[in-house]
């Protein structure tokens, strides 16, 4: 075989094994949603790190039925919303209270590895920075929903 073709399979590899990658992480990313927040599909993922240390960032469209549920409930939506069992959140709370992340600037901030857009990072910071998004965390994670935006967004730091 000619070192093109070996060239060409080794591209392909590399291609094959970078989107595994990416579902891997969309399905891990969907394990940490609460079942009762339903979303459409992914709009933006990112990976920084390694196996040790690091952290995803991951932005899902929410389901017209979960935004209109939100809606009509209000925080009271989030009462029973606590995980799914492989994570679990609690303290549901209302903006504009400023997320941790957006409190500590420093090298803790999850944020810093958000290998997501600027422009979609500008957007779920202003708003959650106003009334009407929800956010909860854990030991590890912090999960925030947008309504306005029809965003789940989830910060996980590893």
């Amino acid at each position: 075989m000619s070192s093109y073709k070996y060239y060409l399979v080794f591209l392909a590899l590399l291609i094959v094994l970078f989107n595994t990658n990416n579902i891997f992480q969309y399905i891990h990313q969907l394990r940490v949603l609460p079942s009762a927040i339903k979303v459409a599909y992914p709009v933006a993922m990112g990976t920084e790190g390694d196996l040790w240390d690091g952290c995803d960032v991951a932005v899902f469209k929410l389901a017209e039925s979960t935004i209109k549920n939100i809606e009509t409930q209000g925080i009271k939506f989030f009462d029973s919303v606590v995980g799914n069992g492989y994570e679990n959140y609690n303290g549901w709370k209302e903006t504009p209270t400023l997320p941790i992340w957006k409190i500590n600037r420093g090298e803790d901030n999850p944020t810093r590895c958000a290998v997501i857009s600027a422009t979609l990072l500008n957007k779920i910071t202003e708003a959650v920075m106003q009334k009407g998004a929800y956010y909860a965390s854990n030991a590890r994670m912090e999960l925030m929903v947008i309504p306005v935006l029809g965003f789940a967004v989830i910060i996980d730091v590893y």
